[in-house]
């Protein structure tokens, strides 16, 4: 499914926005990148949308060899590779809340969005904590566009 927000010009937007936060063109590609395998990863598993060849093939080189070459990445590896090894079981958590009580649903659709975290790292990385804290709430905001019911609708 694709969300209203997510078009080409929302896409230039984000990635402006996300220049703006990180002030590093690798930073915005290892953040684009870890989006972009989550969006596979999602429909991968929720098998909601067809999954190209073409699709497959690129994500394993990005996640294979341009995220370990990327000089972001490479200097930050080891305070990144935890990150996000945490929002994958989070995430993993999520699909199996998501089909549960009303409870465990609303777990479930704080749990899904946990990757935002690795942005918010990485922009602390570049930035430090004060400029983090500065524009945390903004990126949620940015990023975070699907109400508690709206995400409760899309798990019947």
């Amino acid at each position: 499914m694709t969300h209203s927000f997510d078009s080409q010009p929302w896409r230039q937007a984000r990635d402006a926005q996300l220049m703006a936060w990180l002030g590093d063109a690798y930073a915005v590609q290892y953040v684009q990148m870890v989006g972009e395998a989550s969006e596979f990863f999602d429909d991968l598993i929720d098998k909601d949308k067809p999954i190209s060849d073409e699709w497959i093939v690129g994500m394993m080189y990005k996640l294979l060899i341009d995220m370990h070459v990327n000089p972001f990445f490479t200097r930050y590896k080891s305070e990144l590779v935890p990150i996000m090894s945490v929002a994958i079981n989070a995430w993993l958590d999520a699909n199996q809340l998501e089909t549960g009580t009303d409870t465990q649903v609303s777990r479930a659709y704080v749990l899904r969005d946990l990757t935002i975290e690795i942005l918010l790292h990485s922009i602390q990385l570049m930035r430090g904590r004060d400029y983090m804290r500065s524009v945390s709430l903004a990126v949620r905001e940015f990023f975070l566009h699907e109400s508690l019911d709206e995400y409760r609708e899309s798990t019947l």
